[in-house]
């Protein structure tokens, strides 16, 4: 059924989040059943792709969110009857370990001891089903979950779950597009296309706000159009620059690639080409750097992008009230102990940056939609430090997403691999929060 099927008292229809099976609901009978009293999530989804699990993969960050937001889920539905490790224990633990060590019962004792004495270890892998996939048809993320008895290495219990995506979902998840331009005093629309019946419904419903519309709007991507970042007339840019000199980008496939070598300190530059403020959030390795916190972007803290402005924005910034610690971009070394790309505890080399409209502001209404829901199991190195003084603005919430575009950083080496083929390239008008001005020094 396409996300835009049916117009019905003004309401349009969407696909539910979850579908009916949950993993949480079936993960938890599981742990009860089993008299488990402590258990844990794995902290990074795997990600089946080309025939074998790797980490974060195609997702990038969203495998980690995943993670985060399936613990949540495990402490609703445990209701006193089984307790649930914090993420962060669980991130610590397993950040010397790689995927092959999840077959090996001895080193998950170890670990399990090293954690109070875990009983049962959720482990989930996630099925991208985006390629070649129609609207009608599957949802685009399928994940599966074994909860491993830690005693003796079996399975005592499974689950599966759909997942369908939103416009910050996968910005998040390194998706590259530009949707909307300001033209003059207008929203146009430039990278989703309406329903077939091409009505005033169907086009205002473009411009439509909340994540009920995000996920209609995902499944409307127009994906026939450039990357942001190699089309000279998107007027949102981004760029990773050491010693103030701007790294050039290599494509390959639908990706850009910079090269980044262990030890570099790096600015990420942002432009604003037009002249209307926009709001502007920015991860590296799905870390917002305004905040040093993973976080979706729904809830990200943002920049206020000063028209026809371009910001070097030089490292990761937290505190408040104008009063900012700065520590730099530094890419730290891989860790020797752990095979390239398997360790739980390593970067995924992703820079992302998402563009959005300031408030609702001169924006056309669209209907308001109401969908049936069934409830899901996931919601929608610092190198030294400095002390910078930023000024903060208060202005209304971010309203539609404009672009997002994502960087990946590799070392020489590996960048020269990928182009040899050896790797998969894959109107508010109230206030809002206080929002950082991004910096241009």
């Amino acid at each position: 059924m396409n996300a835009v099927t049916a117009l019905l008292l003004g309401c349009f229809l969407v696909p539910p989040y979850g579908m009916e099976q949950n993993i949480s609901h079936s993960v938890s009978v599981s742990i009860i059943n089993s008299g488990y009293r402590r258990v844990g999530v794995l902290p990074r989804f795997l990600v089946r792709q080309q025939g074998r699990e790797v980490l974060g993969g195609s997702i990038g960050p969203q495998a980690d969110l995943l993670a985060e937001q399936l613990e949540e889920s495990l402490i609703q539905a445990a209701q006193g009857k089984f307790r649930v490790v914090d993420g962060r224990q669980m991130r610590r633990a397993f950040e010397k370990l790689s995927i092959d060590d999840l077959g090996n019962p001895a080193v998950l004792r170890r670990m399990a001891e090293g954690l109070g004495g875990l009983e049962g270890l959720v482990v989930c892998t996630v099925t991208d089903q985006r390629s070649g996939r129609s609207e009608e048809e599957r949802a685009p993320l399928m994940v599966q979950a074994r909860l491993i008895d830690l005693r003796d290495g079996s399975v005592a219990g499974t689950g599966r779950e759909d997942v369908f995506l939103s416009l910050s979902d996968a910005a998040y998840m390194g998706e590259s597009w530009e949707l909307r331009r300001w033209v003059g005093n207008q929203l146009q629309i430039v990278g989703l296309r309406s329903d077939r019946s091409g009505d005033r419904d169907s086009q205002l419903s473009l411009y439509g706000d909340g994540d009920l519309y995000e996920r209609m709007h995902y499944s409307q991507i127009r994906r026939d159009r450039p990357h942001p970042l190699a089309n000279p007339d998107c007027p949102y840019r981004l760029a990773v620059a050491v010693n103030e000199q701007e790294r050039p980008l290599v494509r390959i496939g639908d990706r850009m690639y910079v090269t980044l070598d262990p030890g570099d300190v790096y600015w990420i530059r942002a432009q604003n080409k037009l002249p209307r403020p926009v709001y502007l959030t920015v991860f590296v390795d799905g870390v917002n750097i305004l905040g040093k916190q993973r976080e979706p972007l729904s809830r990200a803290r943002y920049w206020f992008l000063r028209p026809e402005y371009t910001s070097n924005l030089k490292g990761w910034y937290t505190g408040t009230e104008g009063n900012y610690k700065q520590e730099e971009f530094v890419v730290a070394p891989a860790d020797d102990s752990v095979a390239a790309g398997q360790g739980f505890g390593q970067q995924l080399g992703m820079i992302t940056a998402v563009f959005h409209t300031v408030g609702m502001e001169g924006i056309p209404k669209a209907h308001k939609i109401a969908a049936a829901m069934m409830p899901g199991s996931f919601g929608t190195g610092a190198g030294r430090e400095s002390r910078v003084r930023m000024e903060e603005v208060a202005g209304p919430k971010p309203g539609l997403i404009l672009a997002a575009m994502t960087i990946y950083y590799v070392t020489q080496p590996r960048l020269e691999e990928l182009q040899r083929g050896g790797g998969s390239s894959g109107g508010s008008g109230g206030s809002g929060p206080v929002t950082p001005r991004a910096q241009s020094h």
